[in-house]
């Protein structure tokens, strides 16, 4: 009974693994010493050898999301309210300009 296995080893860099180690006609697989890595190496038909690395992927929290999308939306709250606070006190400045129609005002320049 003939047992599968990965050819390859650990490394500390895809440069340490020497072109013995990857089995002719086939592929070797290096995972880096921390797992932050998986170098794939092979023969190609040029004789020479590729290599395609391999990365986790970190998951997205979807808390960290709702969080973040919560956040926005306070800080636009919270400018909506200061534009209102502004419109509302230059409306009130320009009805009180305008309320006293008789009355003469001086334009600063």
């Amino acid at each position: 009974m003939a047992l599968n296995q990965l050819n390859g080893k650990i490394v500390e860099n895809k440069d340490i693994v020497s072109v013995t180690e990857i089995p002719v006609g086939g592929y070797g697989f290096f995972p880096k010493a921390d797992l932050s890595e998986i170098y794939l190496k092979m023969w190609n038909s040029s004789g020479t050898t590729d290599t395609i690395i391999f990365r986790p992927v970190a998951k997205e929290n979807p808390q960290d999301k709702t969080d973040t999308i919560n956040k926005i939306l306070e800080k636009i709250d919270n400018l909506e309210n200061k534009i209102s606070s502004i419109f509302s006190n230059n409306s009130l400045a320009f009805q009180n300009s305008i309320s006293s129609p008789n009355e003469i005002k001086e334009i600063p320049q």
